[in-house]
């Protein structure tokens, strides 16, 4: 997903509308705010929210928690992105958070 959204979509993108660049300063871009909430989607589309059971949260709750977190992922990937100036880098950080998020699904269900 990280070279369809980061590397096609955020890579056509970044042609019009301007970007963070290495070792510039930080900013939220349009490219990067598209392809996290292109990324958001297609994630809530294929992957439900993991069967968790938090105190106080159900249903549409849940669904909005998952939401967010898979926004704040997408963008988190879409700033690596630029900020490093690879789609690479960006495939790094989401099978690493994926490597860890499994590892502490696992231990905690």
């Amino acid at each position: 997903m990280e070279l369809l959204v980061r590397g096609r979509l955020h890579g056509g993108l970044v042609k019009v509308f301007p970007v963070m660049l290495p070792g510039g300063r930080h900013f939220l871009s349009v490219p990067n705010g598209v392809a996290a909430v292109f990324s958001a989607g297609a994630t809530m589309a294929c992957f439900g929210p993991p069967l968790l059971t938090i105190p106080g949260l159900t249903g549409a709750s849940l669904v909005a928690l998952w939401a967010l977190a898979c926004l704040l992922m997408g963008l988190l990937c879409g700033g690596v992105r630029e900020r490093w100036g690879s789609v690479w880098a960006a495939v790094l950080v989401h099978s690493a958070s994926a490597l860890g998020a499994s590892v502490v699904l696992e231990i905690f269900l």
